[in-house]
């Protein structure tokens, strides 16, 4: 069956069987238990349809990685477990194996155990405890490519907590540690545009036009930048900064949708 999960019992069925997003291929055996679920496409179809045939004949499912667990326990297959369960936003049970993960290989041995930190203190933080990411971002090397990931968590759960101000002060901690990096750069200066928060325009203009000095060819920071510039006000560099996104990817539609906006006299 292919459900279109925004019509008719679409929407009903998401909240049953926990869909976070499309597409979610779910398996069921025949009094409708699930089996197991492919979320995602990894581009290669031989790769999916062998992950098919296995769930299929019992292999790789969660109830096959579970025996196997008890029979052996490793911070590997723990690791598979939790995010099994994550993948159906069984945060109890994902936080479980993560803490399994954890405590079989405490040196980061296998490098699952980063992982598994990062994703308890996202739990933690979902609840409004930001100390885990705190210890996990002070802990975390500088070159590590788990410190713009809990950075942009704590913005994340910052804002869906209610404090923009500390989202804020997460994306400057971010960029303070991290001048080169012009994608979290970006992403501040998107989350001010979205967030309405005009008294940060200015800053957030800042941010944006420094990200497209580090990556002039990214036209989605162009697209950033213009439309700051058009929220406070500035027509004439909104324009500019549009029509050299615009340039970079001409097949998209928005850019030119703004320019027609931008382009438009004052009434």
């Amino acid at each position: 069956m292919k459900i279109d999960g925004e019509k008719g019992e679409g929407p009903e069925l998401m909240k049953k069987f926990s869909v976070a997003g499309y597409p979610t291929v779910i398996f069921l055996d025949v009094e409708g238990n699930e089996i197991d679920r492919i979320v995602g496409f990894g581009g290669d179809k031989n790769e999916y349809v062998q992950q098919v045939k296995d769930y299929l004949e019992g292999k790789g499912t969660l109830a096959a990685l579970t025996s196997e667990f008890e029979n052996g326990k490793t911070a590997e297959l723990a690791q598979k477990i939790a995010q099994k369960y994550a993948m159906r936003k069984d945060d109890e049970n994902a936080g479980m194996y993560y803490q399994a993960v954890m405590q079989l290989d405490p040196q980061n041995e296998t490098g699952f155990a980063d992982e598994a930190r990062y994703r308890l203190a996202g739990y933690a933080a979902a609840g409004g405890d930001m100390s885990k990411l705190n210890e996990m971002i002070a802990s975390l090397a500088d070159d590590s490519p788990w410190l713009p990931r809990a950075y942009s968590a704590m913005a994340g759960y910052s804002r869906r907590n209610g404090d923009l101000k500390g989202a804020v002060t997460a994306y400057e901690a971010a960029i303070k540690r991290m001048p080169e990096d012009a994608n979290m750069m970006n992403s501040y200066a998107w989350f001010v545009f979205k967030s309405e928060m005009k008294d940060q325009y200015a800053r957030a203009i800042e941010v944006a036009q420094k990200a497209v000095e580090l990556e002039p060819k990214a036209d989605a920071i162009w697209d950033t930048l213009g439309q700051l510039h058009f929220a406070n006000g500035n027509a004439e560099a909104a324009i500019e900064a549009m029509t050299k996104a615009a340039e970079l990817n001409p097949e998209e539609k928005s850019y030119k949708d703004n320019l027609v906006t931008y382009r438009k006299p004052k009434a």
